[in-house]
């Protein structure tokens, strides 16, 4: 996880708006936004970056983000709970995604922005505190 002082989102989709408007609106937080078209370097800048946060669109061209998430519950399992999957796929599609329970969250699209922002304000939250109690255990030890 980043920092105290720097805030790092990855965000992944195949929509530039979608694309454009996210990074807006994190950068608005003083957030630092990477934006990836599909997901084909997903598994690869998530731990050259080390984000924070992803938010990742499930359908997309070249590698799916189906795919990115097989691939993270196999190689990097634990980075999967500062996943928010953003999609627009049927009820009967996002059931084919078996990692669902381990995500932070998954969100239908269209979203609202408050609501989204609220819930990576809310992500965000939760993984300092573990990463603040993991630092000072380590501190702590002779």
């Amino acid at each position: 996880m980043g920092s105290s002082e720097e805030i790092r989102i990855l965000v992944v989709d195949d929509d530039e708006g979608i694309r454009r408007l996210l990074k807006l609106l994190l950068r608005r937080q003083g957030w630092t936004v990477v934006t990836l078209v599909d997901g084909e370097r997903v598994v690869d800048e998530i731990t050259s970056l080390n984000p924070d946060i992803v938010i990742l669109d499930l359908m997309m061209p070249k590698v799916s983000g189906f795919e990115v998430l097989q691939r993270l519950q196999a190689e990097n399992p634990a980075c999967l709970k500062r996943i928010i999957v953003l999609t627009a796929v049927s009820t009967s599609t996002l059931g084919a995604l078996t990692c669902e329970s381990e995500l932070w969250a998954v969100v239908r699209k269209p979203f609202d922005n408050t609501a989204l922002m609220a819930m990576v304000e809310e992500c965000l939250r939760a993984h300092r505190h573990v990463a603040g109690v993991r630092q000072q255990r380590l501190g702590s030890a002779p």
